[in-house]
């Protein structure tokens, strides 16, 4: 390279290096407020402030908490936040919030001038998955400007001076860098995240197609049965989340409800000679406390409740009426396939029973049982509240009597049910 060509390319950087810090100075100066929400508000601000470098000059918010605990200032007022702020240099500032979970979390955003004023706010997604993540910071980009704008017009209104973002005096240049927070980078990937959420309310109606086999043993080697086949209950489901938008811990409070009964049941019992009338009833009640993945993509935890499950049959020789009351503890998870539209539910859980009924009678001078079941669901909603869900079940009791009953001396048994529900219905998000 010739001399003369060198000499122009150094001028030509030197000249680039002195218009740096007037290229700053043009910026306006701002800074980003803690944001309310937990981790998940942590998690927004970072968002926010990545939509915001390059554009704007950022104050380190260490920064304005180190001047407001040095003037004793409360940051959590816009007076002394405005005032914090404006001793570092910063004209504009933005914080926020996040509240609610999964797919209906919302991040709500505000821009405040020094005097305390909110000069723009707007409601944008939640978070979670990277392309959220710059949305959300696309979003605070096009609210400061529309507060910029608003601080323009308040200024040609009033007869004073307004000092606006031009006004600011000793402007920091310096990048942001985000907080420490517990949620790490690692956390993210880098396909979009569709959460989805358990609804605050929910309510099925339905048909049960199940089936009942039930066959006990007695001590000359022989058994009595009962075989219901396929046969419909109408049911309904209730649920309800009493916490749902607390944001804290309750948020995962589950009660359910929901019964059912048989419609025009006629029942053959082994051994007897045609059929017998009969009936079914069932009720049951749990509360749940389900813990959710930050994007509530996932959830999972405990269950207890209990229930009553009768099955009434006409007067025989063969078989006797059963109605199991019982205690039940149990799991339950949730995977959402598709935000609100489809998610699979998993659950078990032990019965502790404590009665059997009119079985316990006939084939001895007392009876017992323990029983387990297992469902899987598959689920959705449509945006207008339209729920629905498709749930496949088995339930087992294990019987045992003592003594000798009405019908014989039984030994063992089971009464075992296989359940396909199809509900339809409605829900509150």
């Amino acid at each position: 390279m010739s001399l003369p060509r060198l000499l122009r390319v150094l001028a030509l950087a030197c000249a680039s290096i002195m218009l740096l810090p007037a290229l700053a100075a043009a910026q306006t100066s701002l800074v980003v407020l803690e944001f309310g929400g937990g981790r998940e508000g942590a998690q927004a601000r970072r968002a926010v402030v990545a939509g915001l470098e390059g554009s704007y000059s950022l104050v380190p918010l260490g920064d304005v908490q180190e001047a407001a605990r040095t003037a004793g200032l409360d940051l959590a007022t816009p007076e002394g936040a405005g005032r914090a702020a404006e001793s570092t240099g910063a004209a504009l500032l933005v914080g926020g919030s996040l509240t609610g979970q999964g797919r209906r979390a919302r991040t709500t955003l505000f821009v405040r001038d020094i005097a305390g004023r909110e000069l723009a706010t707007r409601e944008a997604g939640a978070p979670f998955g990277r392309p959220a993540q710059r949305a959300l910071g696309e979003a605070a980009l096009a609210l400061v400007r529309d507060a910029e704008a608003e601080l323009t017009r308040l200024r040609s209104e009033q007869r004073g001076p307004v000092r606006d973002a031009g006004d600011a005096t000793e402007t920091d240049t310096s990048v942001a860098a985000a907080p420490p927070t517990d949620v790490e980078a690692d956390d993210e990937d880098d396909t979009e995240t569709v959460p989805g959420a358990v609804p605050l309310f929910r309510a099925l109606v339905g048909v049960d197609l199940r089936t009942r086999v039930a066959s006990i043993t007695t001590t000359d080697g022989g058994s009595r049965g009962y075989d219901g086949g396929l046969y419909p209950e109408l049911m309904l489901a209730v649920e309800l989340r009493p916490l749902a938008r607390s944001g804290g811990i309750g948020s995962g409070l589950v009660l359910g409800l929901e019964g059912g009964h048989s419609v025009g049941l006629a029942s053959e019992v082994v051994g007897a000679m045609g059929t017998l009338s009969s009936s079914s009833l069932r009720a049951a009640g749990q509360v749940a406390w389900l813990f959710a993945t930050r994007d509530a993509v996932f959830a999972a935890g405990p269950v207890l409740g209990g229930g009553y499950d009768a099955f009434t049959l006409e007067e025989n020789t063969i078989f006797a009426s059963s109605g199991y009351a019982y205690a039940r503890a149990g799991v339950a998870a949730r995977v959402a396939i598709a935000g609100d539209a489809l998610s699979l539910g998993i659950a078990a859980g032990y019965r502790l029973v404590f009665g059997v009924g009119e079985l316990a009678t006939a084939f001895g001078t007392e009876g017992s049982a323990w029983g387990f079941d297992a469902r899987a669901e598959l689920a959705g909603a449509l945006p207008f509240g339209l729920s629905w869900a498709a749930r496949f079940g088995y339930e087992r009791y294990g019987l045992s009597f003592t003594g000798a009953g009405a019908l014989g001396e039984g030994v063992d048994g089971s009464d075992a049910a296989l359940r396909t529900q199809l509900l339809v219905g409605w829900q509150l998000p």
